[in-house]
């Protein structure tokens, strides 16, 4: 938790060895369950997205075997928030949904919360912000009611999000400046770093650039220390998208190449759609690479539409329709 994923790592994996010289797996399945549910974590943190499948479905594996449908929820969450940030959205929300059912049965209000969260970002990304808002305002309730800190600064995040897109930039700012207090508060030093990566639209969307590059570099700077690349190549994708906001054009394209060139290495579908939008508005500007531009623009579109991405849509053909304005 408090950034240190390395280190983490590997005292995870030294006491699943411990564990195994101790005893035989199946005498104490649920003991390495859970350890193999960290292990995920920890290589989720670090954007190694195949290892985190392979041991959230072995701890899952285990604690189905045991029955223990606490840890089958934790496995749940785990495994649907890896599928989101590889860009199965559709895969996400199912194993999301099923974690939020587990977690409802049993009472279980942390993960309840959690899922109800991610179940919510991905409602964000399908345009369905009224879901959206339901969803991550249940969460915030339900994180308050056992004052899971922690909790509540994860929903402030995703609400913070939601306001820039309602317009409310000034409100988002707050939001997610609040949300990052509390996690520098309880030393939570990597998700206030993941969260200043949010802050930088709030900044954006109410014209305060410099500002929205600092936080940008502060999440970059953590991301590149832990060697996360997903958030490494979002921290780089939003910098192009702010200097295409300022009129930096080169240094716009430079950067968006950078992270469509990583994303489309990751398999990242969403977020490679969004960032060849950005490099068609870039490329656009220049009626001499009209050709060009098109292409990314029916890229991008040709992703919107397989992921069902309806304001990555939206973006797209606003775009290519001012290359018909321009003739």
């Amino acid at each position: 938790q408090q950034g240190a994923l390395e280190d983490g790592l590997a005292l995870l994996v030294e006491g699943l060895n411990e564990l195994q010289v101790c005893s035989e797996e199946h005498d104490h399945p649920t003991k390495v369950a859970l350890v193999h549910l960290w292990l995920g974590w920890a290589s989720f943190l670090l954007a190694r997205n195949a290892e985190a499948d392979e041991f959230g479905r072995r701890g899952l594996a285990l604690y189905e075997a045991a029955g223990d449908r606490w840890g089958i929820a934790r496995c749940q969450y785990l495994i649907g928030n890896n599928d989101t940030a590889l860009g199965r959205l559709r895969s996400a929300e199912q194993v999301l949904e099923a974690c939020r059912s587990t977690a409802t049965v049993i009472g279980d209000r942390r993960a309840l919360a959690l899922a109800s969260r991610n179940l919510s970002i991905l409602a964000g990304w399908f345009g369905d912000y009224e879901t959206a808002r339901s969803l991550i305002d249940e969460s915030l309730k339900l994180s308050e009611t056992f004052g899971d800190r922690l909790g509540m600064a994860y929903a402030m995040r995703e609400i913070g999000k939601l306001e820039v897109i309602e317009g409310k930039g000034s409100a988002a700012v707050e939001t997610l400046e609040a949300s990052i207090a509390i996690t520098d508060d309880i030393g939570a030093q990597w998700e206030s770093a993941a969260t200043a990566d949010d802050l930088v639209n709030a900044l954006a969307a109410i014209g305060d650039h410099h500002a929205a590059e600092r936080a940008l570099t502060t999440c970059l700077a953590a991301a590149e220390a832990t060697s996360n690349r997903y958030y490494t190549t979002r921290s780089i994708g939003d910098l192009g998208a702010i200097a295409l906001g300022r009129g930096d054009l080169e240094r716009a394209e430079h950067l968006l190449a950078d992270a469509s060139t990583r994303w489309r290495a990751m398999g990242h579908e969403p977020y490679l759609a969004w960032t060849l939008a950005q490099l068609g508005h870039v490329v656009s500007a220049d009626s001499s690479r009209r050709r060009q531009a098109e292409r990314f623009y029916a890229e991008a579109l040709q992703l919107t539409i397989r992921h069902r991405l309806a304001p990555f849509a939206l973006d797209v053909i606003a775009g290519a329709a001012t290359l018909d304005d321009c003739g």
